[in-house]
């Protein structure tokens, strides 16, 4: 699906202040703080591997759609994109959930 326009020029800065919170980024810091909340160090082990099971996948599979032109955005914007994507990435975290 071709894109209506091209986008507009986009700052670094306006691109940081849109994408450094982004839930991605603080999944994958709040895994491990979580893991380390435990008191051992075994529990910041746990949480770097939730982070890459449960982060990196989805993100590399919205990149990929992204640049494959599957998809408008890596916000998804378009609504109906949605629901595809919703509902592999949840297959994929119930079968990760079910595999452990």
């Amino acid at each position: 699906m071709a894109l209506p326009h091209p986008p507009p020029p986009v700052s670094l800065f306006a691109r940081r202040v849109t994408d450094g919170p982004h839930p991605k980024y603080l999944l994958f810091g709040v895994f491990p703080l979580v893991g380390a909340s435990g008191g051992q160090a075994v529990g910041v082990g746990w949480g770097l591997l939730a982070a890459a099971v449960f982060v990196i996948p989805p993100s590399l599979v919205v990149h990929a759609g992204v640049r494959g032109g599957r998809w408008s955005d890596r916000h998804l914007s378009v609504r109906t994109q949605r629901l595809p994507v919703a509902g592999g990435l949840s297959l994929y975290a119930t079968a990760v959930v079910v595999l452990l």
